[in-house]
């Protein structure tokens, strides 16, 4: 098998790192330069900043998903507001929420909850104290169970 020159590697590296930043795969990158995607692997793992680049540029692709997904949860996607919170939120859980204070059981639905989050977010504008981090007395707190529930 022949060699690739140094300079022919660089423009290759370089238009197979183009191609990934427009969004394709590492298979069909290295196919439209005419290189193996094993000969590019060897290359990430011989060349650490190009591993880092390739890497980053996945990074990328996350973080545009990850904006995409929030995009959709502020436009009222309760399955994509769902998904957040699930795998981004670190205290929320599905759960029944409980009033320690009288020890009552409530629940929550989750159209309840994004109702209610709505409703705390249209009160507080023009309220420059809860704009400043403190909060309003109103919490995430649902329906109180009833017997039949």
């Amino acid at each position: 098998m022949p060699k690739i020159t140094t300079m022919r590697r660089r423009k290759t590296i370089h238009m197979i790192l183009k191609s990934l930043k427009q969004g394709a795969a590492i298979y069909t990158a290295c196919d439209a330069v005419s290189i193996d995607v094993t000969t590019f692997w060897r290359w990430r793992q011989n060349n650490l900043r190009l591993n880092r680049l390739v890497e980053a540029i996945y990074e990328g692709r996350v973080c545009m998903v990850e904006d995409a997904l929030f995009v959709n949860c502020i436009k009222g996607n309760e399955r994509a507001q769902e998904y957040f919170l699930e795998n981004r939120g670190k205290n929320w859980h599905r759960s029944a929420l409980i009033d320690q204070s009288n020890h009552k059981h409530y629940t929550i639905t989750y159209s309840d909850m994004v109702k209610r989050i709505k409703n705390e977010q249209s009160n507080t504008e023009g309220r420059p104290e809860i704009a400043g981090g403190q909060r309003a007395g109103s919490s995430l707190v649902g329906k109180e169970r009833t017997e039949s529930d």
